[in-house]
């Protein structure tokens, strides 16, 4: 939804979201929002790798018998 570090486009990206679904009236109907991602970040973004991972890899790699559960949308707590 918008730029990495960008959160003031990331919220007119997300208001324009919100205020595109309320105003649709029939399930499946498309709204093109104004917004345009560059093709040039894309591929940037695409090609970068994190600085480190999300928690919940060190977790899994400690936990592999916990990916399942994690798959179902139980997420493991604390």
């Amino acid at each position: 939804m918008g730029e990495a570090h960008d959160s003031q486009r990331q919220y007119e990206v997300l208001w324009a979201a919100l205020q595109a679904a309320a105003a649709m009236e029939t399930p499946g109907q498309v709204v093109h929002l104004p917004h345009q991602w560059h093709e040039s970040r894309t591929l940037a973004i695409k090609n970068s790798t994190p600085d480190m991972p999300p928690p919940i890899v060190g977790y899994l790699k400690r936990s592999p018998w916990q990916m399942s559960r994690f798959l179902r949308g139980k997420i493991p707590g604390p």
